[in-house]
């Protein structure tokens, strides 16, 4: 029962289920759009500027994303964060069934969800330190602070 103690929290139960769809949504949003990359160009080199742009921003600004992510109310940038990724799946979506999309569209796309995902991946990274720390194991907080 020591592991799986935390789903009795309602709010842990919310968090885990919501990571748990994002993540595949995120997971299957990178292979489509490096199928996608490929369809339209053929190319190697397109698809490594598009991974680039994607993960560049999580290169460059996680000391600032981090800095930023101790100003703001977790849970409403946590729902911005994934509300802006689904947007940007929707617009990509939307522009590949009307045939519309360019290598561009896809470019600033993938850069836009690296830049949220600087974010997202600080505050999941709190909640669940939050989590552990305050209601799992409040012992463990004694413990840290004398040491």
């Amino acid at each position: 029962m020591g592991t799986l103690r935390s789903f009795k929290h309602r709010n842990f139960k919310i968090l885990f289920s919501a990571n748990f769809l994002s993540n595949i949504g995120t997971w299957a949003q990178g292979v489509a759009q490096a199928w996608l990359i490929l369809e339209l160009t053929d190319s190697g080199t397109y698809l490594g500027i598009v991974t680039s742009l994607q993960f560049a921003p999580i290169l460059f600004f996680s000391i600032s994303g981090g800095k930023i992510a101790d100003k703001f109310n977790k849970r409403k940038v946590l729902m911005l964060t994934n509300l802006t990724a689904g947007i940007s799946a929707l617009s990509v979506a939307t522009l590949v069934l009307t045939e519309n999309i360019k290598i561009w569209h896809v470019m600033f796309f993938a850069f836009i969800i690296g830049l949220f995902s600087v974010f997202f991946c600080f505050f999941c990274l709190f909640l669940v330190f939050f989590f552990f720390i305050f209601v799992w194991c409040p012992e463990q907080l004694v413990v840290m602070v004398f040491v």
